[in-house]
């Protein structure tokens, strides 16, 4: 049994919205499978995982060993990933020095606020770290829900949130911004 066999048995018993089946071990026996259904709205874990067993228990006898199952509401995956990008900012705060999530690159700022932000580092000769939130939305909303700021760019020090465009050019006017780096 393959990955592709799995995925084609629940997309053909179940409307999902998103399957994904990896095969940890590559041997054909051992399978874990993420699952996304509107079906699955209003059941318990126990009884979204009631609703695929069964389309593997013949399965079970030949050629299939274990079958690791997660399953989720379209609702439940958007909250889980908002609570995955939320710990990946949170460690790329505390990981680096400085870091700006911002519009852009800091080789190609995509908005004057960021380009502004990335000026002034770069007058200061800062190494720091950038994240481009346009190539990830999620990234986009966790940035703002981390912080409780709604504006970007955001400026991180020491892991500390030091704020948006206007207090980084405020700091840097009255030479705080150097001392903070």
């Amino acid at each position: 049994m393959d990955s592709k066999e799995i995925e084609e048995i629940i997309k053909k018993e179940l409307k999902i919205e998103h399957v994904a089946v990896q095969n940890p071990r590559k041997d054909g026996l051992h399978f874990e499978v993420l699952i996304v259904s509107n079906a699955f709205e209003g059941k318990s874990p126990l009884q979204q995982h009631q609703m695929i067993m069964p389309l593997f228990q013949n399965h079970f006898e030949k050629n299939l060993h274990a079958l690791s199952l997660k399953t989720f509401t379209p609702k439940e995956w958007a909250k889980n990933l908002i609570d995955e990008t939320l710990k990946k900012i949170d460690r790329d705060v505390k990981f680096h020095p400085i870091i700006l999530f911002m519009k852009g690159s800091k080789e190609e700022p995509m908005c004057g606020f960021s380009k502004s932000v990335v000026e002034i580092l770069n007058g200061l000769n800062a190494t720091y770290e950038t994240r481009n939130v346009l190539e990830d939305d999620l990234l986009r909303q966790a940035i703002k829900k981390y912080s409780n700021w709604p504006t970007l760019p955001q400026l991180y020090i020491k892991g500390k949130f030091v704020g948006g465009c206007d207090i980084v050019k405020e700091l840097y006017e009255n030479g705080k911004l150097k001392q903070y780096l």
